[in-house]
């Protein structure tokens, strides 16, 4: 390792954090259609040619509207006219030079760390669109069969979705990686002070800004961290003359989108420029508490404006559907008139379906508003300043163990949807397809719980123990302040904070570093000895290293860098602990109305719906848009999507993206959901007889 610290590698070159499913699929693809090197160069000479032709012909206007300037007024038609095509000229030269440039997608990609081109992206999102044009023709097919639809029918109902969802899903795969590198940056808004944190530690420490800056990208978290690594490799690389200029250019690329980041980061270069340690102190000091107070309102900006796109979310995604579902018994009800009834000889058509009605209600309840309640929320949760990472618990199940788990999932859905069967016969009117329904919730329920029954347990115990890490560093700081060795220390910290977690994991390294002898570095991260190797917590890891390094350093002030540290977490825990608290009320009451009261009203709607068909039944020349069973399974299936989506916006807020969180929570509300919809479909129909 070099003064500049970790150079040997370019950032991104390990593992691929975000958008790795993106990633894989956009090279499998264009691995499997990989054009031709001399198609792929005249594709990049025929841009460059549209681009060098649109700024030609754009300096031309520029010259011409200047010639004419002088000669006309702005009123004249020939000096309006020339103004519209300077214009027109500049918005085609900004068009063509976005497409040969790709400035703003050559940035997220460098920021995600894909190593993809403009070409292979346009060729993933192309073949998208395609395969779902042909899913869709695959789909439609047999809908349009069964339902019996007319051609006009048709055209007002499938030709349109047929033609729309592939341009919507080719422009979204196609600027995936740009929404992808917006939501990773604004994540990376409330992880800002952890970097200026490492950054001014090591700056204490020692006033070089090349060991500060490889010290804080080995402790921070991504993309922070490769974009420093990026600082020490563009001096590497001679992009820059010095780590000064190349540390500035980071400030201001980042500066973008968190100006309270650049200007820590300026006055951390800044702070090299003092000559007395006094002054420097100050100068670091300013830095901190400009990038902690920034990320602090920002997060009180954002969870002020939470609450009206909260409440939409809530009003769109659950009122508004259940208000339309109650309406549904009486909308799918089609009576007939007096001049209806004489005009088909009042004969009955009790049991027909209106096709394109029925069409209409299963795309509007199970397609569009869950489709509509999930973009709003991912749009919500994009703007959620990230505050920490969650612990990164890998799955330990086998293959084998896995395989068993989804068979079981199997198996509890056969034994709810056809086991059930007997009980009811082998048809019955009240139920229909309702056992189908608590059968895919408890397998969907099963399956969920069981691949993160382990991982969430690991989850809580490390979870806990961060949350009792700043106590813990403020007694660990103190007692090296007063001149205690580390592995004394961490013993007496275990001792007074005795039934904690976090008490365990202090004492295993104190009586690591006593057994064996070894440094306290050692006994945390050695590879055969480490406490600490293992453990899925880059908040604690991160935060170890930090001590060893204060201690390594200068014994008499890592004592005071320790407490430091300690205040920041303490601060950081406060933010996290606001935003839940601010925002506990409406999410408490999402989950309780999608679990709970929203299962209840569908279950009194489809018993609504199958006492008027029964009394519609008895009008000549009515018809029925949806049968019993048809309308049970489509409220069914928007209930089971609702939950997840209510699940997916509310563990966001909470815990942002943990999806081990999400992934047991789901496994919790969905059953629960579909029983509270099956008990009240029964006892709705008892109750109304």
């Amino acid at each position: 390792m070099s003064d500049y610290g970790p150079i040997n590698s370019p950032p991104n070159s390990g593992d691929v954090k975000y958008g790795a499913f993106y990633l894989k699929w956009c090279r499998a693809v264009n691995k499997m259609f990989e054009p031709s090197p001399e198609k792929l160069d005249r594709t990049i000479a025929r841009r460059k040619e549209i681009f060098k032709t649109s700024e030609a012909r754009y300096k031309n206007a520029q010259r011409e509207f200047r010639d004419i300037e002088y000669k006309f007024s702005k009123s004249h038609q020939i000096y309006k006219k020339a103004e519209r095509n300077l214009r027109s000229m500049k918005r085609a030269h900004d068009k063509a030079e976005r497409i040969y440039r790709q400035e703003k997608l050559n940035s997220a990609l460098d920021l995600l760390g894909w190593d993809l081109s403009f070409d292979e992206i346009i060729a993933f999102a192309g073949f998208c669109a395609v395969l779902s044009l042909m899913a869709g023709f695959m789909v439609v097919i047999p809908i349009f069969i069964l339902l019996d639809l007319t051609l006009l029918e048709a055209g007002l109902y499938i030709i349109p979705g047929l033609l729309t969802v592939p341009l919507v899903i080719y422009a979204f795969i196609a600027s995936y990686p740009e929404i992808l590198a917006k939501r990773v940056k604004t994540k990376s808004l409330g992880r800002s002070p952890e970097a200026i944190n490492y950054l001014v530690m090591s700056m204490r420490l020692s006033p070089s800004i090349s060991k500060a800056v490889a010290f804080a990208a080995d402790s921070s978290d991504e993309p922070i961290a490769s974009g420093l690594k990026k600082v020490l490799w563009n001096i590497y690389m001679r992009e820059y003359d010095n780590v000064e200029e190349s540390f500035l250019a980071f400030a201001y690329e980042w500066g973008e989108i968190n100006e309270d980041f650049k200007r820590s980061l300026y006055a951390i270069r800044s702070s090299t420029l003092e000559r007395s340690d006094e002054g420097r102190e100050r100068v670091l000091e300013k830095a901190s508490e400009i990038i902690l107070e920034g990320t602090k309102r920002r997060i009180e900006d954002f969870t002020s404006s939470l609450h009206t796109p909260t409440t939409v979310l809530f009003a769109l995604g659950i009122l508004l559907p259940m208000i339309i579902g109650a309406m549904l018994p009486l909308m799918a009800m089609q009576v007939p008139t007096e001049t209806s009834l004489r005009s088909t000889n009042i004969e009955t058509t009790t049991g027909s379906s209106d096709g394109g009605g029925a069409l209409s209600v299963i795309l509007l309840m199970d397609v569009l508003f869950p489709l509509i309640a999930f973009v709003y929320a991912y749009h919500i949760l994009g703007t959620r300043p990230g505050t920490s990472s969650p612990p990164d618990v890998k799955s330990r199940m086998s293959l084998s163990q896995k395989r068993k788990i989804t068979a079981t999932a199997i198996a509890c859905f056969l034994m709810f949807s056809v086991a059930a069967l007997p009980f009811f016969g082998l048809y019955n009117p009240i139920l229909g397809p309702v056992p189908l329904l608590v059968g895919v919730g408890f397998a969907l329920g099963y399956y969920c719980r069981a691949t993160s029954k382990e991982q969430k347990k690991k989850r809580d115990e490390i979870k806990k123990m961060e949350d009792e890490l700043p106590d813990a560093l403020f007694k660990l700081g103190s007692r090296i302040a007063e001149g205690e060795p580390l592995e004394t220390a961490l013993m007496k910290v275990s001792e007074s904070m005795r039934g904690s977690t976090i008490s365990d994991l202090l004492e295993r390294i104190s009586y690591t570093i006593k057994v064996t002898r070894s440094t306290p570095r050692e006994a945390m991260f050695g590879p055969e000895l480490g406490v600490l190797r293992d453990l899925p917590s880059r908040t604690i890891t991160a935060t170890m290293k930090t001590v060893i390094a204060c201690v390594e350093k200068d014994a008499r002030t890592a004592g005071g860098i320790i407490i430091n540290i300690s205040n920041y977490q303490r601060d950081m825990k406060k933010v996290e602990h606001d935003i839940r608290t601010s925002l506990r009320e409406t999410v408490e009451m999402m989950k309780s109305t999608g679990v709970l009261f929203a299962p209840l009203v569908m279950g009194i709607t489809a018993s609504l719906y199958v006492l008027l068909s029964r009394e519609f039944a008895m009008l000549p020349g009515s018809t029925q848009m949806l049968s019993n069973e048809v309308f049970f399974l489509v409220i069914g299936i928007y209930l089971i999507l609702m939950v997840m989506i209510t699940v997916y916006f509310s563990v966001g807020i909470e815990h942002g993206e943990d999806r081990i969180e999400l992934k047991h929570s789901i496994g919790n509300a969905v059953p629960v959901a579909v029983v509270v919809y099956a008990i009240s479909l029964v006892a709705g129909q008892v109750l109304i007889g």
